[in-house]
């Protein structure tokens, strides 16, 4: 049976290390993987009297495909790739997708700590609602987004 991992890329550098876990997860694991990457587009929405104004979604598509792409780089040709771009709230658009695909992990990266484990407020919620593992790729103090053995992750399994 195939496996769907979900990436949550957002262009930070961060992003991009969650990227490189899961294809080195993939390589290392002997069974069919399909890294599914992943932007989630959250629009400004304003009001203009009585109607509800979305700024610029095509500028946003766009840059999101372009988040896409720089993350879709890394991953090498004999790993099983696709992208998607969806529109919501990050932290609920990624768990709703999860659910929807059957995906087995998904990867996150974080930049900033908080009080809750040093996980940012997008990872905090992707980790309490994902029907699946969650691993948070730790970017803080990370200038490259090449992984190495110096990744910190924290997983969350659903037993």
């Amino acid at each position: 049976m195939e496996q769907k991992y979900i990436v949550a890329v957002d262009g930070s550098d961060a992003g991009l290390r969650a990227v490189n876990e899961a294809v080195e997860t993939v390589q290392n694991e002997n069974t069919e993987t399909t890294l599914e990457l992943l932007h989630v587009l959250s629009h400004k929405v304003t009001r203009n009297g009585n109607e509800m104004v979305i700024e610029q979604p095509d500028a946003s598509e766009d840059v999101g495909q372009g988040v896409l792409d720089k993350a879709r780089e890394l991953v090498p040709d004999t790993v099983s790739c696709e992208t998607e771009i969806i529109h919501g709230k990050p932290a609920d658009s990624i768990v709703e997708y999860a659910k929807e695909i059957e995906a087995s992990k998904v990867f996150i990266g974080h930049r900033k700590k908080d009080a809750y484990n040093g996980v940012k407020s997008v990872a905090k919620k992707v980790i309490s609602n994902a029907p699946c593992s969650v691993i948070v790729v730790n970017g803080v103090h990370q200038n490259t987004p090449r992984a190495s053995a110096n990744t910190n992750t924290s997983v969350k399994t659903n037993d």
